[in-house]
């Protein structure tokens, strides 16, 4: 199985960060949670225009590295329709959160 929403990770440079195409949809309709040492992100959009039905839905999950401080993970949506989550790596283990969610917020770049 092939999602259909390509994602790349990159975890190198003490730099942690995820790359998501999310084109389809506005901040307001994508979440990110941190929940149980996983990165959890769901969209959803529908709209009806000139009397046609449009749906789009999506749901990834990407495992946190040992090395991410999950309170320090941050998210946005650029002008491209990419979702950027991402955080800075350290050298020692930190202890997650159970459940943590994330703002999305757009940025024009």
């Amino acid at each position: 199985y092939e999602p259909k929403t390509s994602a790349q990770v990159m975890n190198e440079d003490n730099r942690f960060q995820i790359t998501l195409e999310t084109s389809y949809y506005q901040p307001e309709e994508v979440s990110v949670k941190i929940a149980d040492g996983q990165i959890d992100v769901s969209a959803m959009h529908e709209s009806m225009e000139n009397g046609l039905y449009e749906f789009h839905e999506m749901y990834r999950s990407f495992n946190i590295p040992n090395n991410v401080n999950p309170e320090v993970i941050t998210a946005r949506l650029n002008a491209d329709g990419k979702l950027i989550i991402e955080a800075a790596c350290n050298e020692q283990e930190e202890s997650s959160p159970t459940e943590r969610d994330i703002p999305v917020i757009r940025v024009s770049e």
